[in-house]
């Protein structure tokens, strides 16, 4: 006999509420129901609340460490990203000296010096842009 598949109910509740953003937790229950995965509407509330949970501890802590470190949210998120793309600070750090470069030639260089630019321009210099990048660091290590 084969076995079922395992269906990740949590995940199949988050995606429907990310598309149907004015779906009820009874509506989200029935639909669900329907394509077979079986879930009280109690159970949809307790999974929507708890990725809620989870989505506001982390911006509670980008919030912190950004005020902690005097640097906006728009900096982190962009430092975050920046990170994200080099795979680190060494590569951020790289970036960031390309960016400088970018500006004094005025030349379009790689997605990753078009993101420090877009650092540094909005961090107002290299040694804002250095603090957000802590910032960031320090929010990847805690979350």
């Amino acid at each position: 006999m084969a076995k079922k598949k395992k269906v990740n109910k949590s995940k199949a509740v988050k995606d429907y509420a990310k598309a149907h953003p004015g779906a009820t937790n009874k509506e989200i229950s029935e639909l669900l129901g329907k394509r077979g995965i079986v879930l009280t509407a109690n159970r949809v509330s307790v999974i929507k609340a708890k990725s809620n949970a989870q989505w506001n501890a982390v911006r509670t802590v980008v919030n912190e460490v950004a005020v902690s470190r005097r640097v906006g949210l728009p900096e982190t998120k962009v430092a975050l990203s920046l990170l994200a793309l080099t795979g680190g600070v060494e590569g951020a750090n790289h970036a960031l000296t390309a960016a400088k470069e970018v500006i004094a030639s005025r030349g379009v260089g790689s997605p990753e010096a078009k993101l420090a630019l877009f650092l540094l321009e909005l961090t107002g210099g290299i040694e804002r842009a250095h603090v957000a990048l802590a910032a960031a660091q320090e929010i990847r290590a805690m979350v």
